[in-house]
């Protein structure tokens, strides 16, 4: 009782809930539940047992020493031919261990290198059934890790965020995720003069210190000329925007002008590494091309024989 006065009651609560779900809210998904008649008795053990606890990620987080590391282990699976089945198994295995059996160092160990190596690991799923597991899986470690280790402080997401910046990584898309959930860049912009709804007790000077972070990285990939190799290229351009309209102009203008870029743009709707051989022709809705660059402009341009068959 000593204990639990000490204890946060948010956690206390959400523990009792993951023990003891009510039967009509439990995810189906969360298969090792106390509730399980074949895990009941794993809860009670005098030892650890493999159904609720795996040795394997245990021992993994236990010789986890740093960022690099754990960078060096995903671009090692990412090089493998059977990458997107083990990338899967990795983001499930670790949302399935005990959030209590992993440190918070680790948790931030873990958040880093995913953010780092995010963009490729999407980039890196060429069928649909991957696809919606590993980019729901993989968003959903990021997202409770940042939530457990800040205990949902702004403040503490903030540093972390702001912290996981490293201009040796070949994400992007990421890093403009990650802030843009943290400080509504895009819903602030749409809303206009509601801004004060969405305070989030993070400083002005703080908030621009983080924009101008990210404004500065998706900058270094336009010079770099790699932005238009980014997963999720419209939503990118649409924070770019806003945080530098005259870059995204400049660069935009260019697209237009250079049909090696244009085409290279075009494709960037066409959903990652669509593998066209295994799917079929992914059509692209012109209406949200035309958002960026005149459709008549792709029409007319001498890339368009090659493109014309993604519009519908």
């Amino acid at each position: 009782l000593e204990l639990a006065k000490r204890i946060d009651k948010r956690y206390l609560k959400e523990l009792l809930y993951k023990l003891f779900p009510n039967m009509e809210d439990v995810n189906r998904e969360i298969e090792r539940t106390i509730k399980n008649r074949d895990y009941f008795e794993a809860y009670f053990s005098l030892s650890i047992d493999n159904k609720i606890y795996n040795k394997q990620v245990d021992d993994f987080l236990e010789k986890l020493v740093n960022k690099e590391q754990f960078i060096l282990e995903i671009n090692n699976v990412l090089n493998h031919q059977n990458s997107q089945n083990y990338i899967e198994n990795i983001l499930k295995e670790i949302l399935a261990h005990p959030k209590t059996a992993i440190t918070d160092n680790k948790k931030l160990i873990i958040i880093d290198g995913f953010i780092y190596t995010g963009d490729n690991i999407l980039k890196n799923i060429r069928f649909n059934h991957y696809r919606q597991n590993i980019e729901k899986d993989l968003f959903e470690v990021v997202e409770n890790f940042i939530n457990e280790v800040t205990l949902e402080d702004e403040q503490k997401k903030y540093e972390i965020i702001l912290n996981s910046f490293d201009d040796t990584s070949d994400s992007l898309f990421m890093y403009v995720y990650f802030v843009d959930n943290l400080l509504d860049i895009y819903r602030k912009q749409e809303l206009n003069g509601m801004i004060s709804m969405f305070d989030l007790n993070i400083s002005k000077d703080k908030e621009d210190i983080l924009k101008s972070k990210l404004k500065n990285k998706i900058n270094l990939f336009y010079i770099n000329d790699k932005l238009l190799d980014v997963p999720y290229l419209s939503y990118v351009l649409n924070i770019w925007k806003i945080l530098d309209e005259e870059k995204y102009t400049k660069f935009i203008e260019e697209v237009k002008q250079n049909d090696e870029k244009l085409l290279r743009f075009v494709k960037g709707f066409i959903y990652l590494n669509f593998d066209e051989s295994i799917h079929g022709i992914k059509k692209i809705d012109k209406n949200s091309i035309s958002k960026y660059i005149d459709f008549d402009i792709i029409k007319s341009s001498s890339i368009f024989s090659e493109v014309s068959k993604y519009f519908g």
